[in-house]
């Protein structure tokens, strides 16, 4: 039986996300969803950026690369921000 080739997953953000200086993640749909859900991810220190499709966090510069590349944005971002990318309406 022949295997199919397997296919290239294009990584893709997911949700804005917030890392502590603990290494805790908090996500949520944006970086203000996170601090309201959760007031200890507002922690000195802490670093805001996204989850990807694949589980990454990346930081707001790296999601601007890789949101243009994934078809997410029409140009590409120096720093990502939420609604860059999501419907906020």
């Amino acid at each position: 039986m022949e295997q199919e080739p397997k296919r290239e997953v294009i990584e893709r953000i997911e949700k804005a996300a917030v890392r502590t200086p603990d290494g805790k993640i908090y996500a949520r749909q944006t970086h203000e969803d996170v601090y309201a859900w959760n007031p200890q991810a507002s922690t000195e220190g802490r670093e805001e950026g996204f989850i990807t499709n694949t589980g990454r966090f990346i930081s707001r510069e790296k999601a601007g690369e890789i949101a243009f590349k994934a078809g997410q944005t029409k140009e590409r971002k120096n720093s990502l921000t939420s609604p860059d990318i999501f419907d906020l309406r």
